[in-house]
């Protein structure tokens, strides 16, 4: 991801969740959500100014960037093979025994889901996802777009959850969306296609001066 801030000219932000990479602290659903809104402050505390931030989520990450959506009103926020919530991904994928895991779920996760905290959200939001998301079915996400401001785009995309295949016209429309100007074609092509070969799960802040 690295490359594609450099390819349109902005400054970035990445961070290891609380017990991930070389992040200190403990891994819980709990200081996940935390971490979006601490990366957002960091930055203003540092002179962004938070009409500037971009934020860009993708699986797991969409936890916090859920919370910031929320929480801090920052330029815009990317959702990349977001999570809606885990009741609609077990009911999704016809699990066995789907009722006891979705009732011992609901003990162990917190009742607000990332679709709840996208009905308050005080930003715009655009989502991509795959049909052939082998790990968060796209159904769980067109669920929740029903019930999410219409406002709100889904950008149907391809590849699995590892390998995400996005077209150069689709990404040239998220730049749209986050009011940054394209690169040329072939910077685009090389990206794109350098995107659908690597695994990702990060969470991070594009941000410009």
């Amino acid at each position: 991801m690295a490359d594609m801030t450099k390819m349109v000219k902005t400054d970035l932000l990445l961070i290891d969740y609380a017990g991930y990479g070389m992040s200190t602290g403990k891994v819980s659903l709990e200081n996940m959500e935390k971490c979006g809104v601490v990366a957002v402050d960091f930055l203003t505390s540092i002179g962004y100014s938070s009409e500037k931030i971009r934020v860009w989520t993708e699986s797991i990450g969409s936890v916090a960037g859920s919370v910031i959506a929320r929480d801090r009103k920052v330029h815009s926020i990317v959702v990349l093979f977001g999570v809606a919530s885990f009741q609609g991904i077990v009911e999704e994928l016809d699990i066995p025994g789907e009722s006891f895991i979705i009732s011992l779920a609901s003990r162990m996760i917190p009742r607000e889901t990332n679709a709840d905290r996208y009905k308050k959200s005080i930003n715009k939001l655009i989502f991509l996802h795959s049909i052939r998301d082998n790990v968060i079915p796209y159904a769980s996400i067109t669920n929740m777009m029903k019930s999410l401001d219409p406002s709100y785009e889904l950008i149907t995309i391809d590849g699995l959850h590892s390998t995400p295949i996005i077209s150069r016209d689709q990404f040239q429309k998220v730049l749209d969306f986050m009011e940054i100007s394209h690169p040329c074609d072939a910077a685009i092509d090389n990206w794109v296609e350098s995107l659908s070969t690597l695994s990702k799960g990060i969470e991070f802040c594009i941000t410009d001066h």
